[in-house]
């Protein structure tokens, strides 16, 4: 860290879990190298606890721009006074900065995988996927897959009613007929049914398998959430989950598929959340979702207003042979 007197700016991070973060290390390195005297600190915050940290952020003059993982996105959403239409829509809120007296937010979590995935050269159009887990992670990313072309999407949740919630407002968004729910998702058996056959994409939103270094997972046996087998046509895992390698990345690595992890997604969202928050200097190298432009007033305008005439969804694509990569994208 490399604070070094009382203007120090100070970046929060808030939630509960907070020991699994990599983000606050990411960017204090980054703080470090570049000679700046910033930090970001990650705090045990509780649900109950959300409503007065949010005002103490707000009161001090030397706070920066805040981030929260989980569980407060979704209630960030309606303590803002502004946010994305990406944010609005997903009703998700994971970061926030200060804007002539008001709190602004934004959701980078979609935004973030987006970035990873392309550069991975994972290309997206066509392709059919499913979201297990609808909170903040998963919202965001269902809506970052449909805006870079995914075909069909599956989500997977064990609130039923908070997965069609967000299916409609996805389908008024984008189309109607391209996001189906199933549910309630009772562990192993996720992957039996003819909704999920020729699935290409799992992203794993849950927070199954999290854990630290050296320490049992926080939320789940180790036993994989899904059975990877009944996928057929399964190409690529996304596991949001920071750290070590959860046992669902372990079983996909050892089907040859390809796997991406919260760690990379991470690292993919420092140069995000640095541009969102204005720090000085800080070029975003990854662009922001098309889907996602200017701020609005409150989160209801912002979801009317996003409703525009989507386009067509593109042509599914058919799943890939045994040894086949995904495709690269054709404009990289």
């Amino acid at each position: 860290m490399n604070i070094t007197h009382g203007g120090s700016v100070v970046h929060w991070m808030i939630g509960t879990p907070v020991r699994q973060v990599r983000l606050p290390r990411l960017a204090n390195e980054f703080f470090q190298r570049t000679g700046r005297d910033e930090v970001l600190v990650p705090m045990e915050v509780h649900a109950d606890g959300l409503v007065p940290a949010l005002a103490l952020y707000a009161a001090a003059s030397n706070a920066g721009g805040l981030i929260s993982t989980l569980p407060h996105k979704g209630r960030l959403a309606g303590l803002v006074d502004a946010c994305s239409p990406r944010a609005a829509l997903t009703g998700m809120v994971n970061t926030v900065r200060k804007e002539a007296g008001r709190l602004v937010g934004d959701m980078l979590d979609g935004a973030a995988l987006a970035a990873a995935l392309r550069q991975r050269a994972v290309d997206l159009r066509g392709r059919r996927a499913v979201v297990l887990g609808c909170g903040g992670f998963g919202s965001a990313a269902a809506f970052e897959l449909l805006a870079a072309g995914a075909h069909t999407l599956v989500l997977v949740e064990v609130d039923v009613a908070r997965a069609a919630r967000l299916a409609q407002r996805l389908d008024a968004h984008f189309g109607a007929g391209r996001v189906r729910v199933r549910g309630p998702w009772r562990g192993p058996e996720l992957g039996h049914g003819p909704d999920l056959q020729g699935v290409q994409l799992l992203v794993q939103a849950s927070p199954a398998g999290m854990h630290r270094d050296g320490e049992p997972p926080l939320h789940a046996a180790e036993a994989p959430p899904c059975d990877l087998d009944a996928l057929q046509g399964l190409e690529f895992l996304v596991d949001a989950v920071t750290g070590p390698a959860t046992s669902l990345m372990r079983a996909a690595r050892a089907r040859g598929l390809g796997v991406l992890g919260g760690d990379e997604i991470a690292a993919a969202q420092l140069p995000l959340v640095l541009d969102f928050w204005r720090v000085p200097g800080v070029a975003c190298s990854s662009p922001a979702s098309p889907a996602a432009p200017e701020l609005s007033a409150s989160p209801a305008e912002s979801a009317g207003s996003a409703e525009s005439a989507p386009p067509p969804p593109p042509a599914p694509t058919e799943p890939r042979r045994a040894g086949q990569p995904i495709q690269p994208e054709t404009h990289r």
